[in-house]
């Protein structure tokens, strides 16, 4: 199988519910079904664009789960992934147990105080010190999602660099699929995604 276009990428995450954006980590990933020519053209077909285009258009998410791998979720198994990620206590909670880092601590008080960041404002703003650990734990616990890019600016409005990643609360993301996910039982979503992973890494 190989998908050439945007449209069949969601077409494809229809029918799986997520799939990986690279590596390999047993399910089906995008390098595998897309040519590698179509890489970094900066076209809407290429694939590198897409967790972009995906992100701004609300087409989906495009998160890292535990372990950090990147993965695509369609919207009908967002709420799951959030149902079996979302840990029990809250971050205060486990703040006040000694279980969270200072520098996830410090990122979850930012998303607090504001719900998008791009990331070259959130390094301006957070502890440099375990920095990429505490991005990766809040999107693993489905906290935060990317939304989009943002593009860096001088003084004169003139942009500076490549556009940096920006992240938003997925609350703010996605609100309808935390109100779904909060009905849902925790351990019967990871058994749900356990099942559906081995049931796309057979195709």
């Amino acid at each position: 199988m190989t998908i050439t276009t945007y449209e069949e990428l969601l077409s494809l995450l229809d029918s799986m519910g997520f799939i990986a954006f690279g590596g390999r980590t047993g399910i089906p990933n995008l390098a595998d079904v897309t040519r590698a020519s179509a890489w970094h053209t900066g076209r809407d077909t290429d694939p590198w664009e897409w967790k972009r285009m995906l992100s701004e258009r609300r087409d989906g998410i495009y998160t890292r789960v535990a372990g950090g791998q990147a993965l695509f979720i369609s919207h009908a198994w967002h709420p799951v992934f959030i149902a079996a990620y979302t840990p029990q206590l809250s971050m205060e909670e486990r703040w006040e147990m000694g279980q969270v880092s200072q520098a996830a601590w410090e990122l979850h008080r930012l998303f607090s105080q504001r719900d998008t960041w791009a990331k070259h404002d959130l390094r301006a703003h957070a502890p440099e010190k375990g920095f990429h650990g505490a991005l990766e734990t809040l999107m693993a616990e489905m906290e935060i999602v990317m939304s989009g890019e943002s593009q860096r600016l001088s003084v004169d409005l003139r942009p500076l660099g490549w556009p940096s990643i920006e992240y938003m609360r997925t609350d703010v993301y996605a609100p309808e699929a935390v109100e779904r996910a909060a009905q849902l039982d925790a351990e019967d979503a990871r058994l749900k995604i356990i099942t559906q992973r081995g049931k796309i890494a057979a195709l």
